[in-house]
């Protein structure tokens, strides 16, 4: 079991505090919870609005349990929070498309939470779910398999790119 600030200022991974602390389910979470009371007074749910949110739900949460799916085939980690326990570089299904998929699956969960509120608002939470990840998660996995795969990770990350 892992303290949750252990080394927080030590690995070269985590140059700032906020440095994958916050899970990301618990990030899209808030997201979701940001595009409710966005749009909690004046939703309109339409029957396209419907289709087009379980759509993307669907696509969403298949892109994600893949990724899942190929770091356990590989016998690796998907802790969010230690990356540096990566056992195995995972190229290849869904990762020779997005080095992300799972994040990718979330964002895309959200745009189909935003076609159910069917509000333009409901989108605005998006990016701000897009850049914390970007800053405060995935840059520090990318030092922390930089620092672990090396070359192998360096001609990866310029042959994949890193959302889609």
């Amino acid at each position: 079991m892992h303290a949750p600030y252990a080394g927080a200022m030590t690995s070269p991974y985590r140059a700032n505090p906020l440095d994958l602390r916050i899970p990301p389910p618990v990030v899209a979470g808030a997201a979701a919870a940001a595009q409710w009371f966005l749009t909690r007074n004046n939703p309109r749910h339409t029957p396209v609005g419907r289709a087009a949110a379980a759509g993307l739900a669907a696509v969403g949460a298949t892109i994600g349990a893949r990724g899942l799916l190929h770091f356990d085939d590989a016998g690796t980690t998907f802790h969010p929070h230690h990356p540096e326990e990566t056992t195995t570089l995972v190229t290849h299904g869904v990762y020779s498309r997005t080095r992300n998929p799972m994040y990718v699956g979330m964002a895309l969960g959200l745009l189909g939470l935003a076609a159910h509120h069917g509000r333009a608002v409901a989108l605005l939470p998006i990016p701000a779910y897009l850049a914390y990840l970007q800053r405060f998660q995935i840059r520090p996995e990318e030092r922390a398999l930089a620092a672990r795969f090396g070359a192998e990770y360096a001609e990866y990350s310029r042959r994949v790119r890193r959302w889609v």
